[in-house]
């Protein structure tokens, strides 16, 4: 079992460039936020956090550890250790949103700029 946190535009229909590169580079945020807030014992569990992108239109963050949903949720003998929920609720604010968008506009603007030159 690992812990992840999966990213969808939820639209598979345009622009999926940029909807990529958006979701991604929130990925990214919060990948680096979870590694901030990660409790240290061998390092294992802060080292194997990665993100990146599944499908066009899917980015994800997570862990492979087999031990993360342990850290993340407690146990009957172990508290909780929260640090993928808690870096996603600290990234998710009205600049997440403007990522995603500047990295949509600038591949609908590439994307525009790709049409005008194949017309002429």
């Amino acid at each position: 079992m690992s812990a992840s946190v999966i990213f969808t535009s939820g639209d598979s229909s345009g622009y999926k460039n940029g909807l990529i590169i958006g979701l991604v580079k929130v990925a990214n945020k919060i990948k680096n936020q979870a590694k901030g807030l990660t409790p240290v014992d061998t390092g294992l569990l802060r080292s194997s956090i990665d993100s990146g992108e599944i499908d066009p239109i899917t980015a994800y963050v997570g862990t492979n550890t087999k031990y993360a949903p342990h850290v993340e949720f407690g146990t009957k003998n172990q508290a909780a250790q929260p640090f993928l929920r808690p870096a996603v609720y600290v990234v998710n604010n009205p600049g997440t949103g403007k990522l995603v968008a500047d990295a949509l506009n600038l591949e609908m603007r590439k994307t525009l700029r790709n049409k005008k030159k194949r017309v002429l």
